[in-house]
Order: structure tokens, then sequence, then C-alpha cells
């Protein structure tokens, strides 16, 4: 169970990450998970477990603030960087990786993400080497770890572990722009190097003050960089609209 709870909460902070957001930065990641885990369950020994905070309101809130204090005078650059977050969001599918930095070393995540077919695959390595995946498909949750079988999340009522994959999908799939671009957001500088990379760095405002560098090629985003006080994170994006099918495991 244990295990279970840290890989269901590293999944939705990592898809997290991935649009944009973040987790707590009070402690290392790897830590986060452990606290995490451990109080869901102390949790379970007391009382029903309770599903996961769903991001409607954090995604709804961030809508709210951003027509509030709409974006004045727009920079030419940070609209290059809104209109490839849109492009992102546009897309009906998608490959990405991303690594986080943390002081116990790199967790690495890939995924694949079908909007059309509201699919997604998602593996996480942690620094110790162990690996997780998680399926959704046919709006059914599994997950397993290292070389352990497929696990039917959603056979489990008030499974927390089929909540998080769940709303790690719906992270992916809401529009990271406004989390990133929005009235707060400041303009540092851009370059252009050899391979085509139009590398713009700005500086965004949420939870704290961070460093953020944008890739773009052709209007799609190539890659993106989080400077945050806990680490950096970098997501690297290929496969746009491609064919990614996912299927439910057979065993």
């Amino acid at each position: 169970m244990r295990r279970v709870h840290v890989l269901s909460f590293g999944i939705l902070c990592s898809s997290l990450l991935l649009m944009g957001f973040g987790c707590k930065k009070q402690t290392p990641l790897l830590q986060q998970l452990k606290q995490q885990a451990a109080q869901q369950a102390e949790e379970e020994r007391h009382k029903p477990q309770d599903p996961l905070p769903s991001l409607t309101d954090l995604v709804n809130q961030i809508h709210q603030e951003s027509r509030q204090h709409p974006i004045q005078a727009q920079n030419p650059e940070l609209q290059n960087v809104e209109d490839a977050l849109k492009n992102l969001y546009a897309a009906k599918s998608y490959r990405a990786h991303n690594v986080t930095k943390t002081s116990q070393g790199d967790i690495t995540t890939s995924i694949e993400f079908n909007r059309t077919d509201q699919s997604l695959h998602e593996t996480i390595q942690a620094p110790n080497g162990m690996i997780s995946e998680a399926l959704y498909v046919n709006h059914t949750v599994y997950l397993r770890a290292s070389s352990s079988t497929w696990e039917n999340q959603s056979l489990q009522a008030n499974s927390d572990a089929a909540q998080s994959i769940i709303q790690a999908y719906q992270s992916l799939a809401t529009d990271p722009t406004p989390a990133i671009i929005n009235a707060a957001t400041k303009f540092i500088d851009a370059s252009t190097d050899s391979s085509g990379c139009h590398l713009v760095r700005l500086f965004a405002y949420g939870s704290e003050k961070v460093q953020i560098d944008a890739c773009l090629k052709n209007g799609w985003l190539t890659f993106i960089t989080i400077h945050a006080s806990d680490g950096d994170r970098t997501t690297t994006y290929q496969d746009f609209n491609q064919s990614i099918l996912l299927y439910a495991p057979k065993n």
C-alpha cells in the first residue's frame, strides 16, 4: 500500500511539473513522497480514504486571475511562448521526457499522451533505480512497479492511486498557458542557436519566482526548463500529433 501511495503521488507531481505547476518545495521531492505516503497510511487507519483534491479549483483560479489581470502590451517573445503552449494544449498526442533534479539524484519521467483517446502511459524512474509505471486507458487505471504485473486500480474501491492517475491525465489535458504566461510574467531575453532552437527566458510567478527557459522550433515547444529552488526540471517534447496507441495490458 505504501508503495502505491508513493507511486501515485509521484505520477501526479510529475504531471503537474510537466504542465508548469509545482509541487510543495519545503522539502526535497523524495522526502515529500515518503511523507505523503506516511500521512495517507495514517489517515487510512483512522478514517476512510478521502479522494485526492481535484485540480479543477486550482486551474479555475489561475484562469480567473488571468482574466482579472490581462497582460498589457504583450512582449512579442512572450507571445511566441504563449502560442507554443497553446499548440501543446491543442496537440492530439505527444511524447514527453522530464528530468527533475533533487538532492537524492535525478527523477526521470517519460510520458505518452493521447488526448483523442483520453489515454496516458507514464514511467517514473527514481534515483535508486526503481521503475514504476502507470497506464490510463479506456477510463481504467493500471499500475505496476519494477517487473511486477499490472494491477487494475479501478477495481479497488476508493483507490487513491486511481484518482491520482486520472488527475494526472486531467492536468496534462489542461491548458498550461495561464500558469506560465500571465500578467506577472517578465521577459528576460531571447536568442537562436545553430540548431534552430529559439530560446526564450522569462520569470514566472506562482508559489515562488522561477526562471523558465523555453526552446521553440516552428511554433512548437521543444523543451522547457523550470529553474526552481528545489531543483531544475527539464521537459522535452516530441512526436506531436503522431500515432500513439495505448492498450489495456493483457495480464
